[in-house]
């Protein structure tokens, strides 16, 4: 499609493809770079083979090898094979499949551009960042450098919205994705839009010379009866096929953050408890850290004792453990957080040597 339309003059609809192409594979890197960064075993060389995956458009098919192979998680990656593919296909989706169907449709029905939708686009993601920055819910769960964390999380939360929006797929309902308020939001909105560009189509629409408009009644009572048709389908699925405990979920105030805080607060298990940890310090250490540390330090002997499965302290950060127990532990240990804790480790271990 690409040379076709280089072909056919227009180069603007091929670069824009193009850019769509590229975007997918920036988010690849970063989806790479969120599973390898705390990897402990051949660290780099495994981030090497993901990157010539990616660049060589091979990476789809070494995901579902991966899956159906049931392929073990590297130590201390931060994704398993199945929640690898999840994320590199809804990247696919969000930067190429979705923006290059819409280009490809306008292209075909030579429509000009329109600022109604443009302003729409821009209306639309701001509310949605805004609320997740009132709510303190931007940062995504997955542990990485501070910087990182804002960066890569800003992606994956348009990501989330663009599937959500296309899609509906009830798992964006949870907390660590779009949350349940915002799921039903987005879910009305959508259906909400279709009456909106029918309104749009109706008024301001200027086909091309020989080409009569769509009749408004028509529209409208398609417009109806596709809300109707999706509204039926909605109630089904919430009424007959949701685990009745679990329609709240669709609705839902509960925020990431508050999820991840629940895994230590409401957690009746040590083990429960311990899973906060898999998780982005950003999302609970200003909020729990004081009594996630208590905990630790009052429990660490027993666990070094008693090595429990589900005990690994490369996922604690430094600041969580004991002194002495620290020590044992080596100072080959990276500390996880902001740069500025990475460099001031770099600067005590140059004076200890």
């Amino acid at each position: 499609m690409v040379d076709l339309y280089y072909k056919t003059g227009r180069p603007g609809t091929a670069n824009a493809l193009l850019g769509m192409v590229g975007a997918n594979l920036v988010f690849q890197l970063l989806v790479v770079y969120s599973k390898c960064h705390s990897i402990k075993k051949n660290k780099w060389r495994t981030m090497l083979f993901e990157v010539l995956s990616i660049v060589t458009f091979s990476k789809p098919g070494v995901d579902a090898y991966r899956v159906a192979s049931g392929a073990e998680t590297a130590e201390g990656s931060t994704m398993d094979p199945l929640g690898e593919m999840v994320y590199t296909k809804g990247g696919e989706l969000v930067f190429e499949a979705v923006p290059g169907l819409v280009l490809q449709l306008v292209a075909a029905l030579n429509a000009k551009e329109n600022t109604i939708s443009v302003y729409y686009v821009i209306g639309d993601y701001g509310l949605y960042f805004a609320y997740l920055v009132a709510r303190r819910d931007l940062v995504f769960f997955i542990p990485m450098p501070t910087a990182a964390s804002y960066a890569t999380s800003t992606v994956f939360r348009a990501m989330f919205k663009v599937i959500t929006d296309f899609t509906g797929s009830p798992i964006f309902r949870l907390p660590m994705f779009c949350g349940g308020s915002y799921y039903a939001f987005c879910l009305a909105s959508s259906q909400a839009s279709v009456f909106a560009a029918v309104y749009a189509y109706i008024n301001y629409a200027t086909p091309p010379e020989g080409v009569e408009l769509i009749a408004a009644s028509t529209l409208w009572a398609g417009a109806s009866l596709l809300a109707g048709a999706w509204l039926c389908a909605f109630l089904f699925f919430a009424l007959r096929i949701a685990v009745p405990k679990y329609r709240y979920t669709m609705w839902s105030l509960t925020s990431g953050r508050q999820c991840v805080q629940d895994y230590f607060l409401r957690g009746e298990s040590d083990e429960a408890k311990f899973y906060t940890f898999g998780c982005n310090l950003l999302l609970w250490e200003s909020d729990i850290g004081n009594e996630v540390n208590a905990w630790t330090r009052a429990n660490w002997a027993r666990w070094s004792e008693e090595k429990p499965a589900w005990f690994k302290p490369e996922q604690v950060p430094d600041q969580f453990i004991p002194a002495a127990e620290l020590e044992q532990l080596g100072h080959d240990r990276k500390r996880r957080g902001s740069a500025a804790g990475s460099i001031r480790e770099s600067f005590r271990e140059k004076d200890e040597n």
